[in-house]
């Protein structure tokens, strides 16, 4: 019988290691940099040209990403999704930004890593992680560019974090020490993934259980949602919800991307451990 270790090596072979059945004929590593604004933006007149420069303090960053993903469900992290952007945004806000200021910052799913690198204009260093390999390369890739393009943020590294596997947060803390703060964007999507997402932050809680996670959470169906809250109840975690409201810019500030998604459908998640006498 083939050990987790051999199912896992297998799966990746096949998944974009070319040994599949389709090999490698719908995977786009064709990537091109994209730059993100946050804050207020200029005014812009008929004629294209700026009117009026926008005053107020604006982040910018720039990285590699691509305008589509594979159709392979576990690719989905090739291209920026809305919640990336409401995670910046919370991480911008004067109120929340003391949370990861001068903290070391570890990121789940990071896809592209748009939040994880925003983070990094803050905090004392920043660890970027993901599954897939294909995804890694973007995320190895964004490192190097990053660090060229803002070498005024602090030191990030990717590394590769298997949710579920105790073995995987162990090796990784053995090797860039223990996270403070937590964050992720649009990774409580696929239901199968669930229960390891919330066992993996419970194991990151064992070795600090005063860290802080925040999740950018979007809800495409109410049965995920309530799945969420059991897990986390599984693994001895709390969820508390943080509405748009309280840490969003005026409408008029926002991409398109995520006005298109209904406010009361998306929020930030701040989950924690459970004190001994809630339990």
């Amino acid at each position: 019988m083939a050990t987790d270790e051999e199912e896992r090596v297998a799966f990746d072979e096949d998944d974009g290691g070319g040994g599949g059945f389709f090999g490698d004929l719908f995977l786009n590593e064709e990537y091109q940099p994209f730059t993100f604004y946050f804050g207020k933006p200029d005014v812009v007149g008929e004629d294209g040209q700026v009117v009026e420069t926008a005053k107020e303090e604006r982040l910018t960053e720039t990285l590699l990403a691509s305008k589509q993903c594979c159709t392979d469900w576990d690719l989905t992290g090739q291209i920026v999704w809305p919640a990336a952007f409401q995670l910046s945004y919370f991480m911008h806000n004067p109120k929340y930004t003391p949370l990861f200021k001068g903290k070391r910052v570890l990121e789940l799913g990071s896809g592209a890593g748009l939040s994880g690198f925003v983070a990094a204009k803050y905090a004392k260093d920043v660890v970027l992680t993901d599954g897939n390999e294909i995804v890694m390369r973007l995320l190895n890739r964004n490192v190097d560019f990053v660090k060229t393009a803002s070498p005024q943020s602090c030191p990030a590294t990717a590394t590769r974090l298997f949710w579920g596997e105790e073995a995987s947060v162990k090796e990784l803390v053995e090797a860039h020490g223990v996270p403070e703060v937590l964050c992720g964007a649009d990774i409580i999507m696929w239901p199968n993934y669930t229960l390891t997402l919330m066992q993996t932050i419970a194991f990151f809680f064992a070795y600090n259980p005063a860290m802080e996670a925040y999740v950018s959470y979007v809800v495409r169906a109410h049965s995920t949602t309530r799945l969420l809250y059991s897990c986390a109840e599984e693994c001895g975690l709390a969820v508390d919800v943080i509405t748009p409201d309280q840490f969003l810019p005026p409408e008029d500030w926002q991409p398109k991307s995520l006005l298109q998604v209904d406010e009361c459908n998306r929020y930030v998640l701040k989950i924690f451990k459970k004190r001994a006498e809630d339990v």
